[in-house]
């Protein structure tokens, strides 16, 4: 990628295809649009379509890890919101299911009204699991880019 004063221009298949390297928040964000876009249109083609649609792993992972490199992060770095989501919901699935049981088991209606009231803390588990996900990327995309050369090479030539 390399800006020269009317333009950006940019190198679709390494931004798409490849992890090595940097990508500056600006061309993160124009690959993040270009994606969601493919995948919209893609999955409006039944059953063809979602199936090419998974095809877009692969670029969504170029494109974060080369983000994650600028930022000086390793790319397993993408696997953190999707554990911590897991985590939530396994976490959720698990206290409210035990929770109720419990309850469910005594036929005692304060232990039903406590279970009842423990939906906050599932609640809370589930919204923590639904905002990680969205929190992390905004992250990605807004933090500045380490300034010099790092161990992932030196930084994008374009507007960061």
């Amino acid at each position: 990628m390399a800006w020269d004063g009317e333009g950006m221009r940019i190198d679709w298949k390494a931004l798409f295809l490849s992890t090595r390297g940097r990508v500056g928040r600006q061309a993160f964000w124009i690959a993040f649009a270009v994606l969601i876009v493919v995948g919209i249109v893609l999955n409006l083609i039944p059953i063809i379509g979602q199936l090419l649609a998974l095809l877009l792993v692969w670029p969504y992972v170029a494109v974060g890890a080369k983000r994650l490199h600028d930022v000086g992060r390793t790319a397993w770095w993408m696997l953190a919101p999707l554990l911590l989501s897991i985590g939530c919901f396994v976490a959720a699935a698990v206290a409210g299911g035990a929770s109720f049981l419990a309850a469910f088991q005594q036929n005692d209606n304060q232990a039903i009204g406590q279970a009842v009231g423990g939906l906050g803390v599932l609640l809370l588990l589930v919204c923590l699991a639904i905002l990680i996900p969205p929190g992390f990327l905004l992250w990605l995309g807004l933090d500045k880019g380490d300034e010099g050369t790092n161990r992932y090479g030196p930084p994008p030539e374009a507007l960061r």
